[in-house]
């Protein structure tokens, strides 16, 4: 293939895909900009953290199953990142000054318990996004995101609120909310939290400690509305 060299775009597909093959890609394409895995799999160690690849700018991993524990990405011009799929790993590493549009979504999980701390480093190392979507969970606050359109996903269960409130107080900045309503899945239903919580007063006691609801908030977008009580309650902020 005479102009393999000069590539631009290259999207892999339902194959096993080998680390050394990922590296060889990446190394002899100087102009690769865009690199997509869709539902591959492989047993190496996603470990792109040695050698920078400046050319690459764009990074998707949907739905693959890669038997990893740590990923890491030295890539200083990634200007657009996308995860979807299973949270394999435990160590993230994604070298990135200039990331511009981050969408992880990890909805197929069953449970996260054991994934905070990774799901936490995952969202500090991509805090530089302008345009960021995810299933919100997180306990913690990370002061310097600069995220100013903040795409969630999600059902508005209880489950949820201690997310949406992580993300809002992260989000100092944030210009545009949109919600993306969908469907409870089935583990929610019997849901018991491990502490009382009061619904109403939850948002009540916590809706003045949104810095972007007093200074920069100017769009809220909800796709999917249909009336029920945790939807009416996010409104009324």
């Amino acid at each position: 293939m005479l102009n393999f060299h000069i590539l631009k775009e290259v999207s892999l597909g339902w194959m096993e895909v080998r680390l050394t093959a990922i590296k060889a890609l990446l190394t002899n394409c100087k102009m690769l900009e865009s690199l997509s895995f869709n539902k591959c799999w492989n047993s190496d160690k996603f470990n792109l953290g040695e050698v920078e690849y400046v050319g690459l700018r764009k990074l998707v991993l949907d739905k693959c199953r890669f038997e990893f524990y740590f990923f890491k990405v030295n890539a200083p011009n990634l200007k657009i990142f996308k995860c979807c799929g299973l949270m394999n790993f435990f160590i993230i590493e994604i070298h990135s000054p200039i990331m511009e549009v981050v969408d992880h979504d990890f909805s197929l999980e069953y449970e996260f318990e054991g994934h905070g701390d990774p799901l936490c480093n995952l969202v500090k190392d991509l805090c530089t996004a302008r345009v960021l979507t995810v299933i919100p969970s997180g306990p913690e606050q990370l002061r310097d995101m600069h995220v100013q359109h903040l795409i969630m996903k999600m059902a508005l269960h209880e489950d949820e609120f201690l997310g949406i409130t992580f993300f809002l107080n992260s989000c100092p900045m944030l210009e545009r909310l949109t919600i993306e309503l969908c469907l409870e899945k089935n583990d929610l239903f019997d849901y018991e939290p491990p502490f009382y919580f009061n619904r109403t007063q939850f948002w009540i006691d916590n809706v003045e400690d949104y810095e972007c609801l007093r200074s920069s908030l100017e769009v809220v977008e909800i796709n999917g509305f249909r009336g029920t009580g945790n939807e009416r309650l996010v409104l009324s902020l």
